[in-house]
C-alpha cells in the first residue's frame, strides 16, 4: 500500500473539535482524504481547529451513508474500544498487526471511526474487513477520537510513509583525537601516574566511541576539557 491509497472516514462525528484535531493529524502524516458521514455539527466550525490543516477540512467529501464513503475501497478498517475474544464480531487485531494485512492491500484503504458517544454500531462494524483496536487501560480504554486516530496513522506512517527523521553527525576521529589532547594536558597538570593516565585516556576514548553520543556532544565535552585545562594553567 501507499499512504496515498487511504482515507479517514468519520462516521456522524458529534464535535467540531475532533473534527478540526483529525484534519491536523492528517497532515502530520501525509494523509489527505477525509471522508465525513452525515456529521451532526456544522463542520465549517472545525476550522479554527485545524489549524494549518485547512485544506483537507476544505477539500472533505461529506456523504449521507456510509456505504458512499466507502464504495470504493479495496479495504475497510473499523476501530473501536471494545474488543471481545467472545464476540467474532469484535475479534480484534492490533495497530501494528493491521500492518501486516495492509501489506497485501493494493487499492485504495478507508479507515472508520464512529461517533464520539457510542463509537461505530455493530452494523457498520460488519461492512469491514477487519476490526482495529488500541491496547490501554482496561479501566478506561476509551480514547479521545483525534488521539485514537493519531496513534493509528502514526503506525501506518512509520510503516509505509516517509518519516522525516533529522540524522545527527556521529563522533569523528577528530573530536576523540582533540579530546584526547585536552585530556593529557589536564593530566600533565594533575600531575597523575602514567598507569593511571593511560586508563583515564582509554576509557574517556571508549566513551566517545561506543556510547550514544553525538558531534554535537563530543564539541561540547571538548569545551568543558578546555576550560577546564585554562582554568588549570592559569593558577600555576
Amino acid at each position: 500500500m501507499k499512504i496515498s491509497d487511504l482515507r479517514v472516514v468519520l462516521v456522524e462525528p458529534e464535535g467540531e473539535v475532533n473534527i478540526g484535531f483529525t484534519c491536523r493529524v492528517m497532515y502530520n502524516f501525509n494523509v489527505d482524504k477525509l471522508y465525513i458521514v452525515n456529521p451532526k455539527v456544522d463542520i465549517s466550525k472545525a476550522r479554527e481547529f485545524a489549524a494549518k490543516a485547512t485544506s483537507i477540512l476544505e477539500n472533505a467529501k461529506v456523504v449521507e451513508k456510509l456505504e458512499d464513503a466507502i464504495r470504493d475501497c479495496s479495504f475497510v478498517v473499523a476501530t473501536s474500544s471494545k474488543a471481545s475474544a467472545e464476540d467474532l464480531l469484535r475479534e480484534c487485531v492490533t495497530p501494528w498487526e493491521l500492518l501486516e494485512l495492509l501489506r497485501k492491500v493494493k487499492g485504495d484503504i478507508a479507515i472508520m471511526f464512529g461517533r464520539e458517544s457510542t463509537g461505530l454500531t455493530r452494523d457498520e462494524i460488519r461492512k469491514a474487513h477487519v476490526l482495529v483496536t488500541i491496547p490501554a487501560n482496561p479501566s478506561y480504554p476509551v480514547l479521545n477520537l483525534s488521539h485514537a486516530i493519531a496513534i493509528i496513522l502514526y503506525e501506518i506512517y512509520k510503516e509505509f510513509g516517509k518519516p522525516h527523521i533529522p540524522t545527527r553527525k556521529g563522533v569523528t576521529m577528530e573530536d576523540v583525537k582533540l579530546t584526547e589532547e585536552y585530556l593529557d594536558k589536564i593530566l600533565n597538570i594533575l600531575d597523575i601516574s602514567e598507569s593511571r593516565r593511560r586508563k583515564y585516556k582509554l576509557y574517556i576514548k571508549r566513551i566517545l566511541i561506543k556510547g550514544l553520543i553525538s558531534h554535537g556532544e563530543a564539541r561540547l565535552l571538548l569545551s568543558l576539557l578546555r576550560k577546564i585545562y585554562l582554568a588549570l594553567k592559569s593558577k600555576l
